[in-house]
């Protein structure tokens, strides 16, 4: 579904260049949606948590915490790979993303203060970057390498990457 153009390998015939242009375009609407519903994750995850602090006393750890759960619920979708459900888990999972980075900022300025805020984000922007390389390069690399085919593609049925998504 999300696979490049140029490393797609098609025979030359009149279908092919329609299957092209049919992934390219379930592409670019995934790109779209990611991107429409991570700003909503940002604007509503910000403007929840705010009233929830203010009307309920609700900290915003809880709303984060919520939004990992709904993360979590994501990736079992994700894991599951049902055809039908391949753009709702794609506006969720980047709802939830749009709601982390909303939430984080925000709760390192409310848990350490103003004074210390540049050198904790400073720092906790290292996790995004030492989790990506060890759960996307390392480990989804080594799944997808047990499961390619001699040709080293992957027939397509989620065996390549269903066990990140189940980690």
């Amino acid at each position: 579904l999300f696979a490049a153009p140029d490393s797609l390998t098609l025979k030359p015939t009149p279908r092919s260049s329609v299957c092209l242009s049919a992934q390219a375009s379930a592409a670019a609407d995934a790109v779209a949606l990611f991107s429409a519903f991570n700003a909503l994750g940002r604007t509503g995850f910000g403007v929840l948590s705010t009233h929830l602090q203010r009307s309920r006393g609700v900290s915003r750890v809880a709303v984060l915490g919520a939004d990992a759960a709904l993360m979590g619920a994501t990736m079992v979708v994700w894991a599951l790979r049902p055809a039908s459900a391949l753009y709702a888990a794609t506006a969720l999972t980047a709802l939830c993303y749009g709601g982390f980075w909303m939430l984080v900022p925000a709760l390192a300025g409310d848990l350490f203060g103003e004074a210390h805020y540049g050198s904790v984000w400073g720092f906790l922007q290292l996790a995004p970057t030492l989790g990506s390389e060890l759960l996307y390069a390392t480990m989804s690399s080594a799944f997808y390498a047990r499961y390619e085919d001699d040709g080293g593609a992957c027939d397509g049925d989620g065996q390549c990457f269903r066990p990140t998504f189940e980690i």
